[in-house]
């Protein structure tokens, strides 16, 4: 597969390559355009302070603030449609605050948060759905014992985590083509991690299996076996090797 040259871009950009997946016909270069119109917007509201509570309250006033949570559809990962509608899940309200709040000279990044994507402006956690700033001291426990789980990550992990997201929806519907099109899309940002690559290659390959095309499926399982250097998993593989050998023998 080829590697994807993310080097550089921001997790806009990023999330723009998932919309694109979801709605290959969109007109990007007209949201871009209405995009920046907002963001100028905002940035004449706040009239260049450098109060994030200010920020954050006329951000909140275009309508970009929930305070529910919403059932994740496939569109909800479409910034662009989550734009036009002011409602998605926290990840792309996130990837939107992120890039506003830069734009407006903060400096914003995601948080890569279990169940619950976040995003870090100016040394501030800060919720996107409800635009509550965080006390990272009030939270779970779970967070206070790996304080890793609360830094800011690289864009290529929040563009990970929402290929994830389509993934288990497409997962639900049992669509295995659009599924292992996605991992591929995780595996050419993956170069340099072979323990998520392995990860992947076995996903793939099961995705493989539920469309009965063992021999990829072999393949891959042998692939991620190759890739790890965990042994427990190496015997997963190979065990799906085998079981998948035996479908092919049956079919023949």
């Amino acid at each position: 597969m080829d590697t994807m040259d993310i080097a550089g871009k921001t997790e806009m950009e990023l999330a723009l390559i998932v919309s694109r997946f979801i709605e290959p016909t969109s007109d990007h270069g007209v949201f871009l355009t209405q995009y920046s119109e907002f963001t100028a917007m905002v940035r004449e509201r706040i009239d260049g302070t450098s109060s994030l509570d200010l920020f954050l309250e006329e951000y909140g006033k275009t309508g970009f603030v929930q305070e529910q949570s919403v059932e994740m559809q496939i569109w909800h990962s479409d910034v662009v449609r989550v734009f036009e509608d002011k409602k998605g899940i926290p990840i792309s309200l996130g990837v939107l605050l992120i890039e506003t709040a830069n734009r407006c000279g903060f400096t914003a990044k995601g948080v890569n948060y279990p169940g619950h994507y976040l995003v870090h402006i100016n040394e501030q956690l800060v919720d996107p759905v409800s635009l509550r700033k965080l006390d990272p001291g009030q939270m779970d426990e779970k967070s206070q014992d790996q304080t890793g789980l609360l830094a800011p990550v690289a864009p290529v992990v929040t563009f990970l985590r929402m290929l994830n997201n389509l993934k288990a929806l497409q997962s639900r519907d049992q669509n295995w083509a659009e599924c292992i099109e996605l991992v591929d899309m995780q595996l050419s940002v993956s170069q340099g991690n072979d323990r998520l690559k392995a990860s992947l290659m076995f996903e793939k390959g099961e995705f493989w299996t539920k469309m009965e095309v063992y021999l990829m499926a072999r393949e891959n399982f042998l692939e991620a076996a190759r890739l790890s250097g965990d042994k427990e998993f190496i015997e997963q593989c190979e065990a799906r090797v085998i079981s998948v050998s035996n479908f092919e023998q049956v079919l023949h």
